[in-house]
């Protein structure tokens, strides 16, 4: 039971796709009697199945709302819908030493499923987004309950590297051309200057938009069609909050070297100016560290035999990249890339609770300041 003062409902959607596939897809929604405006935050967790740490910062962060005061948590400016555990099938087999599973049932991946220029793939890649977009229950029950809750932020959360990210991932235009150009581009300045504060206290790590970063367009992803395609949606993100902590220092670095650039496009938007010279390149990153974005396998060489026999990969958007193939990953690599050991599990659960519960509140002011929070 939670605390008196805070109005709490656990509900399922069940879906069945054109397939007759079925999902039952939990949520919670959790909100306060105050009087205050509220901004509405829907927050979507364990798209991914390997990703064991997405649902369970999920549960922590609801335990979190529901135990506290509602003027200690934010919860008296806020109301959250909050989608647990988006892909319970799956998790159900990770749990059961299928480690490095990151599909769904039908070993489609959620996160390039949504109808947001949408791109066939091969049925072999970890990445495979089914044979049509919204082809998926789990992804026809998250397009529902976003449209039916109409948000005005929205955060997916993930795991394998350590990111705070913008749209688009669909995109190559540089995050100067979007805040130049975009029909939400205000929202963009917005977005850079809610999550600098956040990445500098919690996280350390890069932030932005990634298509252009990255070096290629990936589509069909949540955080951009929600963006694109739910009018009450001003700010969207999608957090990386866990990597094997051997890899945090080089993240830390590129972090500094982020703030530097995004420093000046946001001073330089503000003063009206038009510099075309920022440059930002996350590819390394994701070289060295698996993302939810892309699996982005080292370039070593390696013999016939071993990449026929254990690395079975896959090219994607004809660019080259090389996603390994999940059923042929080590288990043991997965658990650690994806997922804090024992000691770390509950600094990082309690780590992310304080950026999500902040995130809202900061972008509710951001909102409120701009008079956009009931008009939207």
């Amino acid at each position: 039971m939670c605390d008196d003062g805070v109005n709490y409902n656990v509900n399922t959607m069940s879906k069945t796709s054109p397939s007759n596939s079925t999902a039952d897809i939990g949520y919670v929604d959790i909100s306060s009697n105050t009087s205050e405006i509220k901004i509405k935050s829907f927050l979507l967790f364990g798209e991914h199945a390997r990703e064991l740490i997405s649902p369970e910062s999920a549960l922590y962060f609801i335990n979190y709302l529901c135990k506290k005061p509602p003027s200690e948590t934010g919860l008296d400016k806020v109301t959250y819908r909050i989608v647990y555990n988006g892909n319970r099938i799956s998790r159900e087999k990770v749990e059961q030493g299928d480690y490095c599973l990151r599909t769904n049932q039908n070993d489609v991946d959620l996160n390039r499923n949504w109808d947001n220029y949408w791109k066939a793939g091969h049925m072999l890649s970890e990445i495979y987004p089914g044979p049509n977009p919204f082809s998926e229950p789990e992804t026809l029950a998250f397009k529902q309950l976003v449209e039916d809750f109409e948000p005005n932020l929205f955060l997916s959360i993930h795991s394998g590297t350590k990111a705070m990210c913008l749209p688009y991932s669909h995109r190559q235009d540089s995050m100067e051309t979007i805040v130049q150009s975009d029909s939400k581009s205000k929202h963009f300045i917005d977005m850079l200057e809610i999550v600098q504060p956040l990445d500098a206290q919690y996280c350390q790590c890069p932030y932005g938009g990634l298509g252009k970063e990255v070096g290629y367009a990936h589509s069909g992803t949540c955080i951009d069609y929600v963006f694109e395609n739910i009018p009450s949606v001003a700010h969207a993100f999608l957090f990386e909050i866990f990597t094997s902590k051997d890899r945090w220092p080089d993240l830390e670095n590129r972090f500094t070297a982020a703030n530097n650039l995004y420093d000046t496009l946001i001073e330089n938007h503000k003063n009206g100016g038009d510099d075309k010279r920022l440059i930002q390149s996350f590819r390394k990153i994701f070289q060295n560290h698996g993302s939810d974005f892309l699996q982005v396998k080292k370039d070593n060489k390696t013999s016939s035999k071993e990449h026929n026999s254990k690395l079975l990969l896959q090219k994607d958007d004809d660019k080259g990249l090389l996603l390994q193939k999940e059923s042929t990953a080590d288990p043991t690599w997965c658990v650690t890339q994806f997922n804090p050991e024992s000691d770390d599990y509950l600094d990082t659960v309690k780590n992310w609770t304080r950026v999500f519960s902040e995130l809202s509140i900061d972008s509710r002011e951001k909102l409120l300041e701009q008079n956009l929070l009931t008009t939207l």
